[in-house]
């Protein structure tokens, strides 16, 4: 409950209190399966495996926001989007704490975990038999607001540069779907999407 190292006061409004932050949230993991399977993921969404320490204004309205996009998105376009979400811990000396290093939770019996200074969503999806992806990139800070997600769009490429994690292999070093990021996809109608897509593919038999 009070996790806060002295380099990051809670602040004013507790803007800054540090919680448990899904990266998956309780609402998707509560859509897996039939009711009692959902309720059951949605309690497993608070394991550790699944939470990180995020400053409280951080985790709502931005964060939340992003969840319900993807969410929003899979609805809208009618297929499945896979989505991928993670902590970053690349230091920028621009940003306030904890975005400027990489500071520890004060844990009780000496345990401490790491802070994000960034957190990340890779969403992939196939539009008319075609694969597209946008990633996400956000720096940890307590001032983001929802007007503000459009500019943390970046092509997958930088997010795998940062996190050290290839997420589609297969594709290759040049592919176009991962060295470009091409977001006015997540809000177009199926029928509008295609024509944003720079690269024709042929689908694989299963998954995105």
């Amino acid at each position: 409950m009070n996790a806060n190292p002295l380099e990051l006061p809670v602040g004013e409004k507790s803007y800054q209190k540090i919680t448990r932050g899904h990266l998956a949230s309780n609402v998707e993991m509560k859509s897996l399966g039939d009711p009692e399977e959902g309720l059951q993921a949605q309690k497993d969404s608070f394991s550790l495996a699944n939470v990180v320490p995020q400053m409280q204004r951080h985790n709502a309205p931005i964060w939340a926001k992003l969840e319900d996009e993807c969410m929003e998105a899979a609805k809208r376009l009618g297929t499945t989007v896979g989505v991928i979400s993670g902590p970053v811990y690349s230091p920028d000396a621009a940003l306030a704490p904890p975005g400027n290093e990489v500071l520890f939770t004060a844990g009780r019996d000496g345990v401490a975990i790491p802070i994000p200074t960034h957190f990340f969503k890779v969403v992939i999806a196939r539009v008319n038999g075609k694969r597209v992806a946008v990633g996400f990139l956000i720096p940890h800070r307590a001032d983001l607001g929802v007007k503000g997600l459009g500019k943390f769009v970046v092509p997958v490429r930088v997010i795998e540069g940062v996190s050290g994690i290839d997420f589609m292999p297969e594709l290759g070093a040049n592919d176009e779907v991962e060295t470009k990021s091409e977001a006015r996809w997540f809000a177009a109608k199926p029928e509008n999407a295609s024509r944003l897509i720079t690269r024709s593919e042929e689908p694989p038999q299963n998954g995105l």
